[in-house]
């Protein structure tokens, strides 16, 4: 009698009973070690897969490339379409501009201008003015001439009487005295206004409502001819839209402070023109003291230089102050008074910004040379073209 057999049909003992080994497919359980000689034609082994972080590695660098040329295509990389400056700062740090600031300044402002009337036979001029002191109001010239009487109302509904100082036609300003008035007004700004700074302008209008607009100085020395032939220098260009109805009002820094009047003379388009503050200052200055006006003259008539900046002399008049400076037709001035000097425009506003016996020192080119000079400014001859320009077209 046999003992008991395994799962693999051999006795537990480990005694074959002598008989055939039993095949393995026949059996429960096989050993992995005996199904090999089995397999006719084994699979070859799977070739190595590539690891995950090469596949990712060469798709990042085909997109990179891809990247790269379209770039390349639309300019944004290389030279075209390149720009050579960097991206301007609108907004300068640590202040914002906004329209906001137009009302705030003109609800500041409003009680400083002031309307003018001038009566001149059957006819009566309406514009602007802008109150400097308590009895003293600065507004454009051409709104008065022949006026037989003026007179100055405030916002407040008060009217005036007021009385011309005197006036001044190289700027087309004249100066009024309101006795009693006790106007209210704006202090004057100290600073020059520089391209690009934001300004607010404000008149008074027909209607009930007074003209407000804001934007910022666009060019400084603007030359113009106005219809009389007489020529105003120095002047401020602001994107503002102007009208001869505006003229005689204000422009205001965004502190409030009065940095030009604005003018529209006869016969020069309404293009935003103010006189600078510092001008208006002096004439009202010399007013004051004397009841007329003087401006620096330096005796030459010049145009924008072609090749580069500058103001190239076309004449120069005997005996004057250029003259006796070794001044020459064919110069080309660059500097006055230490200021770079880019147009004729340029050099007419720095001589007539000046009084006469003012000295003015001067760089200009001869000869592929740099030179300098001084000239003694002196009264413009009379009679004559005032402020000295004796051929305004030529600017």
């Amino acid at each position: 009698m046999s003992g008991p057999e395994g799962d693999d049909g051999v006795p537990a003992g480990g005694q074959s009973s002598g008989g055939p080994r039993p095949d393995p497919l026949d059996r429960t359980w096989v050993h992995p070690s005996e199904l090999r000689s089995y397999v006719a034609n084994p699979l070859p082994p799977a070739p190595p897969r590539p690891r995950e972080w090469a596949i990712g590695l060469g798709s990042a660098a085909v997109g990179v490339a891809a990247t790269v040329l379209v770039l390349v295509a639309f300019g944004a990389l290389g030279e075209r379409n390149r720009s050579p400056l960097p991206p301007p700062v609108v907004i300068p740090e640590n202040h914002v501009i906004d329209y906001s600031v137009a009302a705030r300044v003109s609800q500041a402002v409003e009680p400083s201008i002031v309307e003018i009337r001038a009566t001149a036979g059957d006819v009566t001029t309406t514009g602007s003015g802008v109150a400097i002191s308590s009895n003293r109001v600065l507004t454009s010239a051409h709104l008065l001439v022949g006026a037989a009487t003026v007179s100055v109302s405030t916002y407040d509904g008060r009217s005036f009487t007021a009385k011309i100082m005197g006036s001044d036609v190289d700027t087309d300003l004249i100066l009024l005295e309101v006795s009693g008035a006790n106007l209210a007004y704006r202090p004057l700004s100290d600073d020059e206004p520089k391209i690009g700074q934001p300004v607010v302008a404000m008149a008074v209008t027909r209607g009930a409502n007074p003209y407000v607009g804001i934007n910022v100085v666009s060019a400084r020395n603007v030359l113009v001819t106005t219809a009389t032939g007489s020529t105003i220098a120095g002047l401020l260009q602001v994107g503002i839209p102007t009208s001869p109805e505006t003229s005689g009002g204000a422009l205001f820094d965004t502190f409030g402070r009065i940095v030009g009047i604005l003018t529209t003379p006869p016969g020069v388009p309404a293009q935003g023109l103010a006189v600078r503050m510092s001008v208006a200052d002096d004439v009202r200055d010399q007013i004051e003291a004397s009841g007329s006006v003087t401006h620096g003259w330096l005796g030459i008539t010049a145009v924008d230089a072609r090749d580069r900046p500058g103001a190239r002399i076309t004449a120069v008049l005997p005996d004057s102050p250029a003259a006796t400076a070794a001044l020459d037709v064919g110069d080309v001035i660059v500097e006055a008074g230490g200021h770079p000097i880019r147009s004729a425009g340029d050099l007419v506003a720095e001589w007539r910004r000046r009084r006469p016996q003012d000295l003015l020192m001067l760089v200009y080119r001869r000869d592929r040379g740099s030179h300098r000079t001084t000239a003694t400014l002196a009264a413009p001859p009379q009679p004559g073209p005032p402020g000295g320009v004796q051929n305004p077209a030529a600017h």
